[in-house]
C-alpha cells in the first residue's frame, strides 16, 4: 500500500493504532531504497508476506531454533576434492531466491567477478586471459564459510535496510555455525536487543556454499577487495579476475620472478585485510612458454579450448556411465548420490559447450541417451 498510496497507508496505520511518526518512518524508507532501486522490506512479517512464508517459520530460523538445511558432497569441476554443500530447504531456498532477485541482483558486483552473474561464465573470465605471456593463479582458503553473519548484516546494512531487517535478512541468507561446523563462530558481545532477546544467540552464522543467494552476497561482501586487487593489478600492468575463490592475474609485457612474488605479496596483504586467507599450496606461476589454464580452459595466445584433463573425464564419464550404468558408476567415481552426478555430469557439459561447443554437442547428445536409458530425464 506504501507503494500505491502513502495517503492510503498513513490512514489504514492510523485505524491500527500505529502513531503517525512510525507511519512515516516506514514511508521514508521505503523511498529511500526505492531511489537505491531496492525493494522494500520493512519488518519480517512484510517478508513473509511478500515471499509467501511463514511468518512463524522465518522467524524460527532468524532465532537459530531450526536448521532448514540438508548437507551433501559434490565433485568439484577440476575433479579435486569432493566439497560440502549446504542445500536449503524448499521454502527457504524460495525465500533466499526471492532476495536474490529483488535485493541482490539490484547491485552490480565488481566488474572483475565472473562466477554467480547473469551473462557471465568461465569461458568470459578465461577470455580476459587470451595472450598472456604470464599468469599468476591463487585460491581464497574457505571462501563461503569465511564470511560470518556480521559481514552479511553490513552488507544489507550499506544497502539502505535499517539494523533490525538486516539481521534478518542475514540470519535468513546465513546458516548458525553451531548446527554446521565444528568449531563455531563466536558472536561478539555486544547487547542485547532489548525488543526481541529472543535474537540473542551465541554464535554467528556463515554463508553456506548451495545457498540460493550465497553467490551474489559473496559478490557483494567481497567487491572493495576486487576494487583492491584490481587498482594494484593496473597499477603493473595486468588482467586480474575472480570466479568465486580463484582468483588470476596474468600480463603480456616483461616478466620478472621478482615482480610476480611482490605481485603475490601485496595480494595477501589485501586479502589478509579484507579477512581472506590464501590457499598457500594453490598459488601458482607459469612462466612464458608454459601452459596456460584458467578454470579449466587452456588460454592461448589467440583463444581458449577444453584442456586435456576435461576432455578425458568428460570422455570417461560418458564411457562408464554408458557402460555399466548411471547409479553404478557415480558409486564407483565417489558421488554419493545419483543426483549429484547427473548434476555434476549436466554442469560439466554446459561448461564445456561455453568453451567449445563443437567438441560438446555430440558428447551432449550421447549423455541425453544415457540418461534417457536409465531414466534419470524424461522424453
Amino acid at each position: 500500500m506504501i507503494l500505491d498510496s502513502p495517503h492510503l497507508y498513513r490512514a489504514a496505520a492510523a485505524r491500527l493504532g500505529i502513531s503517525a511518526e512510525t507511519a512515516n518512518n516506514a514511508i521514508r524508507e521505503t523511498e529511500l531504497l526505492r531511489d537505491a532501486g531496492i525493494t522494500p522490506v520493512l519488518t519480517l512479517g512484510h517478508l513473509a508476506h511478500l515471499t509467501g512464508a511463514k511468518h512463524s517459520y522465518l522467524r524460527a530460523i532468524v532465532e537459530r531454533r531450526i536448521d532448514p538445511y540438508e548437507e551433501f558432497t559434490r565433485m568439484r569441476r577440476n575433479g579435486g576434492k569432493m566439497r560440502m554443500i549446504s542445500s536449503p530447504e524448499p521454502v527457504l531456498m524460495e525465500v533466499q531466491r526471492w532476495i536474490l532477485t529483488n535485493v541482490l541482483t539490484r547491485v552490480k558486483p565488481h566488474h572483475a567477478s565472473y562466477a554467480y552473474t547473469r551473462n557471465r561464465s568461465v569461458g568470459a573470465c578465461a577470455r580476459r586471459h587470451i595472450g598472456a605471456r604470464f599468469m599468476i593463479k591463487l585460491d581464497l582458503h574457505d571462501f563461503f564459510h569465511s564470511i560470518s553473519e556480521y559481514r552479511v548484516y553490513s552488507l544489507y546494512r550499506n544497502l539502505g535496510y535499517n539494523r533490525l531487517v538486516s539481521l534478518e535478512l542475514s540470519r535468513i541468507t546465513t546458516r548458525y555455525s553451531e548446527f554446521a561446523l565444528q568449531t563455531p563462530i563466536p558472536a561478539p558481545r555486544t547487547g542485547d536487543y532489548p525488543m526481541i532477546p529472543r535474537y540473542r544467540v551465541n554464535y554467528l552464522g556463515f554463508l553456506p556454499q548451495g545457498g540460493a543467494s550465497s553467490g551474489a552476497v559473496a559478490n557483494l561482501v567481497v567487491r572493495r577487495m576486487d576494487h583492491e586487487i584490481q587498482r594494484m593489478a593496473s597499477d603493473h600492468s595486468l588482467t586480474y579476475t575472480r570466479y568465486a575463490d580463484d582468483l588470476v592475474l596474468s600480463g603480456a609485457g616483461e616478466f620478472s620472478r621478482d615482480t610476480c612474488r611482490d605481485v603475490v605479496r601485496l595480494i595477501r596483504r589485501i586479502v589478509s585485510h579484507n579477512g581472506f586467507h590464501l590457499h598457500e599450496k594453490k598459488t601458482r606461476l607459469t612462466s612464458p612458454g608454459g601452459r596456460k589454464v584458467v578454470l579449466g580452459v587452456t588460454v592461448t595466445d589467440s583463444g581458449i579450448k577444453l584442456s586435456r584433463e576435461i576432455k578425458a573425464r568428460l570422455a570417461n564419464h560418458l564411457y562408464g556411465a554408458g557402460k555399466f550404468g548411471i547409479g553404478r558408476h557415480a558409486s564407483s567415481r565417489g558421488f554419493t548420490s545419483t543426483v549429484g552426478f547427473v548434476r555434476h555430469m549436466r554442469g560439466l557439459l554446459a561448461y564445456a559447450q561455453d568453451i567449445d561447443p563443437d567438441f560438446a554437442a555430440p558428447l551432449a547428445a550421447r549423455w541425453r541417451e544415457v540418461e534417457l536409458r536409465d531414466g534419470t530425464r524424461t522424453p
